[in-house]
């Protein structure tokens, strides 16, 4: 079935990135205390500051699929974690590392990538096709831990049995971040089994 009906040549071939962001840290392997108190008070700064933060993990495509990427190692998902207890009403969270700590740890060395996917609007989907997003090692795959697939219902017009629209699609890979590495990987996002991203990173310039 394909993703654009009656345009399936506008996709077929992989749309290739390269991203260098200017982070000066290479991926943190060892979240520590103080790495943890770092975090906390990225959490705790100003809006301005947060998004500059989070900027050079998240990046746009030109993929008509591929709306963006984005990483997640374990530092930045202490702020993504201690940004959300704060916006919940819990502003001492992100002032108590013994907490912090504790949410922080079944995440220990990992490190994902999330590709979020649009399709058209047109598309005949009842739930998402088969995604898949890899790590290559030059042309080797990294080993993956686990990935999770999510379908992005659309708004129906609330009639009676009817199927909502298949607006998009998730996908989120898990690695062990000591197993990628901190220097230059391939992102792999395949749909339907065709390659329809990749997308090189330099994650010596990540925390």
């Amino acid at each position: 079935m394909p993703l654009f009906p009656g345009r399936r040549s506008a996709w077929i071939g992989p749309v290739v990135l390269a991203c260098f962001v200017s982070n000066s840290a290479a991926v943190d392997l060892d979240v520590t205390d103080s790495r943890i108190g770092a975090a906390l008070a990225i959490a705790r700064s100003s809006e301005a500051e947060r998004a500059a933060f989070h900027k050079p993990y998240v990046m746009t495509t030109s993929a008509p699929l591929v709306e963006n990427i984005e990483i997640i190692t374990e530092f930045r998902r202490m702020v993504k974690i201690a940004e959300a207890k704060i916006a919940a009403g819990d502003p001492f969270f992100a002032r108590n590392t013994r907490a912090a700590e504790n949410a922080i740890r079944p995440f220990h060395h990992r490190l994902s990538i999330v590709a979020k996917l649009r399709f058209h609007p047109q598309n005949l989907f009842v739930v998402s096709p088969p995604i898949d997003v890899s790590l290559l090692d030059q042309f080797v795959p990294v080993p993956r831990l686990d990935i999770q697939n999510q379908t992005l219902f659309g708004f129906g017009t609330g009639k009676a049995e009817q199927q909502l629209p298949v607006a998009g699609a998730t996908s989120e890979a898990v690695f062990d971040a000591t197993v990628v590495g901190q220097s230059y990987r391939t992102i792999v996002v395949r749909v339907e089994e065709k390659d329809v991203v990749r997308h090189t990173i330099d994650l010596g310039r990540l925390e």
